[in-house]
């Protein structure tokens, strides 16, 4: 994940109402890289109008119909890998969309990509596995 899209999701979990040591844990950065991401400057802005045609959360949440997706057999392989992790196919689809949808809103509202428009998302970075510890 680039620096820039770790402050957007880090500002976003915050704004859920994430503590910094839960964002660290969750992104896998020291809390130092938290606390900076939440103090540093977003982007700029180029105008208040810019940032008012950017979609929000609730301006997103239209209807979607379960006839508009036709699920193919290149999906159907994607949804057995998560359900081989011991998720449902309908937490797998929940997490894909919710992540990438976060990716989308966080390029709008920092104008880094204009609102509309799909941002390309280049990296996906994964926290190295540690096994529980047993007591």
């Amino acid at each position: 994940m680039s620096r820039a899209t770790r402050q957007i999701v880090v500002v976003h979990l915050a704004d859920r109402g994430m503590s910094p040591t839960e964002i660290a844990d969750e992104l896998g950065v020291s809390r130092e890289t938290v606390r900076r991401d939440l103090n540093s400057t977003p982007p700029p802005v180029a105008s208040d109008e810019a940032a008012e045609t950017a979609p929000d959360v609730a301006a997103d949440e239209q209807p979607v119909s379960a006839d508009t997706i036709e699920i193919t057999d290149t999906m159907r392989a994607n949804l057995n890998v998560f359900e081989q992790a011991g998720q449902t196919a309908q937490e797998a689809a929940e997490l894909c969309l919710a992540a990438v949808a976060l990716s989308y809103r966080g390029a709008w509202k920092f104008q880094l990509y204009p609102p509309g428009m799909a941002p390309q998302i280049a990296v996906v970075q994964l926290r190295p596995y540690t096994p529980a510890r047993r007591t």
